[in-house]
């Protein structure tokens, strides 16, 4: 019986380990990215130049999470990766409306703000110039209101 308890412990552990490496970054990150590519999702930031995918990592851990993405493997490992891959592709289209309706919110925002400002600054008749309009730039998530170039 000694053999059988051997074989389940080190049947444990190497379980153990398997889900401890699921836990990265890099495999929470490729295990998102095998399902977006199979299913011809871009993922590709276009604000960079840097191709570490930058969306996809902002996907997987301000949306996903390591919750989220540990139930997609249980899930994964319970159905085929048909169910799976049309699952995160949801999850990612849902992603990008929520993404964009920020992006839409933001840009209203930054563009009332500015109008404020330009009104209190004609009114205390100050000697600083005006500026042209800034530049928003949109990184993923990030948000950055540029100044002009002159």
């Amino acid at each position: 019986i000694w053999f059988w308890l051997a074989f389940v412990s080190i049947g444990s552990i190497y379980g153990l380990i398997k889900w401890f490496r699921y836990f990265t970054l890099k495999s929470r990150k490729n295990f998102i990215r095998r399902y977006l590519k199979a299913n011809g999702i871009d993922y590709h930031s276009r604000h960079t130049a840097n191709y570490d995918n930058e969306m996809l990592r902002t996907f997987v851990d301000s949306y996903c999470r390591q919750d989220g993405i540990l139930l997609l493997r249980i899930i994964t490992a319970n159905m085929n990766n048909v169910i799976v891959g049309e699952l995160i592709c949801a999850l990612w289209d849902n992603w990008q409306k929520q993404r964009q309706i920020r992006i839409d919110t933001l840009s209203q925002h930054i563009a009332n703000n500015k109008e404020k400002l330009l009104d209190d600054h004609d009114s205390n008749n100050s000697t600083l110039p005006h500026s042209k309009t800034g530049t928003l730039s949109i990184h993923d998530d990030r948000y950055l209101l540029l100044p002009p170039r002159i």
